[in-house]
């Protein structure tokens, strides 16, 4: 009977808690719709749980700020702002600052939201940063990412890796270590999270903004750069985008990486059109890019590589315009060559160990080409 009677009072007691609780969190929230309705709210005094909030769901990045407020907008989404915002990479070479930062979560839209959304469990995280100023030193950047590490560092037993990958691959699988296997393995590795929860999404954006590329004393500067960054169930898409103006002569640039988490196959889908890499390269004081076509390209570049670096398979479609490029030839009687017209196809698999190409055509001021073929490659035992 007592036992009875504590639980009466127990579920009496529990009921008034209940109610205590949603009565404070509604009088808090329409507190705060009053707030945000009149502006801006300061909350500056959180920096810290939202600087780990940020550095844990976003990892290899290391986020710091000087001002956070909280804003409502027109749909009455709540968007946290970050200002003065400064992001470092834990792989070094790379650093964002800029001016203002949005930051949307659906736990915070949730709860601080519309009551329509208060139970509607979505988890994301979007960050878009406005007008940012991006730092790259390339050389820092290619080796943490492991480029300047020697074959032996990656592959010990060559034969060992190679059981691996025709038990993993199949006839993907090839005989010999190729030179590019340590960036695109790289690669593929930088891409992974297996921390990532299910059916959360994370975005980071981060809309014209303008990129100095650093590398040996030389440096390359573009405004009117656009990257994103979406983490889906663990599968990860990065964009970069470069305009250099509305015009329909526009020079353009658009790199796709997508990476499938469920097979571990990375895909690199590069766009570009009227590119002219004598005026790109003008800034770098480099022999390398002397003369090297003086003419614009476009074309597509795709790639499908495993988490081994090898290539599964890739096609290059390249169109290269008028133009005019210096090399001494012993059939010509010049050394500037003028081309009217040009277009090259090709595709390119690790286990094949071949160039394939699909067609060439040139159309040179003393000759014409129409042809294709196979270019067989034989990769030494440093896989060059």
């Amino acid at each position: 009977m007592k036992l009875r009677a504590v639980f009466k009072y127990l579920s009496y007691f529990m009921g008034i808690l209940s109610a205590i609780i949603l009565s404070t969190f509604l009088i808090f929230k329409s507190w705060l719709d009053s707030k945000l309705e009149s502006g801006a709210l300061d909350v500056t005094f959180l920096s810290s749980q939202v600087q780990g909030y940020l550095n844990q769901n976003y990892s290899g990045l290391k986020f710091d700020f000087e001002k956070i407020v909280l804003s409502k907008s027109e749909n009455q989404e709540i968007s946290v702002l970050l200002e003065r915002m400064q992001i470092n990479s834990d792989r070094s070479g790379v650093s964002i600052s800029a001016a203002n930062t949005e930051l949307k979560n659906g736990f915070l839209n949730s709860i601080f939201g519309p009551l329509s959304k208060l139970f509607n469990g979505r988890n994301f995280n979007n960050i878009k940063i406005y007008n940012p100023q991006i730092d790259l030193n390339l050389d820092i950047l290619l080796q943490d990412l492991g480029t300047n590490l020697d074959r032996e560092g990656i592959i010990n037993d060559q034969n060992q890796v190679a059981y691996i990958d025709a038990l993993e691959f199949g006839s993907q699988a090839a005989t010999s270590h190729h030179f590019y296997q340590n960036i695109l393995s790289a690669l593929n590795v930088a891409l992974q999270n297996n921390d990532a929860e299910q059916n959360s999404n994370n975005t980071l954006s981060l809309e014209n903004g303008s990129v100095s590329i650093e590398s040996t004393d030389q440096q390359v500067n573009l405004d009117n750069v656009s990257l994103s960054s979406e983490l889906i169930n663990g599968s990860r898409d990065l964009k970069f985008e470069y305009i250099k103006d509305s015009s329909v002569d526009s020079k353009n640039v658009e790199i796709l990486l997508n990476h499938n988490s469920e097979n571990g196959i990375t895909n690199v889908d590069i766009i570009f059109k009227n590119i002219n890499v004598n005026e790109f390269m003008a800034g770098i004081n480099s022999e390398s890019y002397e003369n090297f076509y003086d003419g614009n390209l476009s074309g597509r570049f795709n790639l499908n590589f495993n988490k081994l670096g090898r290539i599964i398979d890739s096609t290059l479609d390249l169109n290269i315009g008028a133009g005019s490029f210096e090399v001494d030839l012993p059939y010509s009687k010049h050394d500037i060559h003028n081309i009217e017209d040009a277009y090259f196809s090709v595709s390119y698999i690790s286990s094949e160990e071949q160039v394939d190409i699909n067609e060439i055509q040139i159309k040179h001021d003393d000759f014409s080409v129409n042809t294709k073929g196979v270019i067989k490659l034989n990769y030494d035992g440093g896989g060059k």
